[in-house]
């Protein structure tokens, strides 16, 4: 905060920013949750209001608005939401606080990544059928995308706990699959099981059935994922937004909810 001492002997503050600031929150146009977007704006109008004597909040308000349009959000848009945001503060009240803190003790929180339509359909069941409450995390963070990576990544046939995809090289299907051992030793089962004709997996009854050859060499790993549950999820997931040679039993134990979800995005 600015402190301005008044002739009177008061002390007035506003909302000061640095030289370096520079102004650049999350851009309208990113693909992130809206109700992010929508916490940029109401966090600037905290600042302008909480942080500045109303002798100052005016300007400091013109201040979000330039801010806001700099980051591409729509005038319209800016000013409908930090309207509403003053006339919440305005109207806030001690025991409204007070109510909310009690609600928000009863509820449990989950974190899911955020993925474009799915996320806000899987928030909108949450919301209307359980007390649980879901976080939204970027696929893309400042630690995977910018920062320089410490260690050596592990080659991709050394790498267990994962879900793959093997494309074939006759048509345009593939094969998803999942695996708690090395993929190598996974690669090397599927080889060994079309060698020896033997149809254990929907890849082998694929390549015998219709003489397909698998590009192998090009195993392609989509994700990674430590929890034996969670990794079938991602596995049936991916099953259905692909065009595989999967048996229709691998998506067997995914829940309609979900099914549905999937399929129509």
């Amino acid at each position: 905060m600015t402190l301005f001492k008044q002739s009177n002997g008061e002390i007035h503050t506003s909302w000061y920013t640095k030289d370096i600031w520079t102004g650049r929150y999350i851009n309208f146009n990113s693909v992130a949750p809206f109700k992010h977007k929508v916490s940029v704006i109401n966090a600037l109008v905290d600042r302008a209001v909480y942080l500045s004597h109303t002798k100052y909040r005016g300007t400091n308000i013109e201040k979000v608005r330039n801010t806001l349009t700099k980051n591409g959000y729509p005038t319209k848009l800016i000013n409908k939401y930090i309207d509403k945001r003053i006339r919440t503060i305005n109207t806030k009240k001690h025991n409204t606080q007070e109510s909310q803190r009690t609600t928000n003790s009863k509820q449990t929180y989950a974190q899911i990544t955020y993925h474009k339509g799915i996320t806000e359909q899987i928030n909108h069941i949450f919301n209307n059928l359980t007390n649980i409450k879901l976080s939204a995390k970027p696929v893309s963070t400042l630690k995977s995308n910018i920062f320089s990576k410490v260690k050596n990544r592990i080659p991709i046939a050394d790498s267990s706990k994962v879900v793959y995809k093997i494309d074939c090289m006759d048509c345009d299907k593939c094969y998803i699959g999942q695996t708690k051992n090395y993929l190598q030793n996974r690669i090397n089962n599927h080889k060994n099981n079309v060698a020896k004709h033997q149809e254990k997996t929907a890849l082998a009854t694929h390549a015998l059935t219709n003489l397909h050859t698998f590009d192998f060499n090009n195993t392609k790993i989509i994700s990674r994922e430590s929890n034996y549950k969670k990794r079938l999820f991602i596995e049936m997931a991916h099953i259905l937004n692909n065009k595989t040679v999967n048996f229709q039993t691998d998506t067997n134990n995914l829940s309609n909810i979900y099914y549905n979800i999937i399929k129509s995005t």
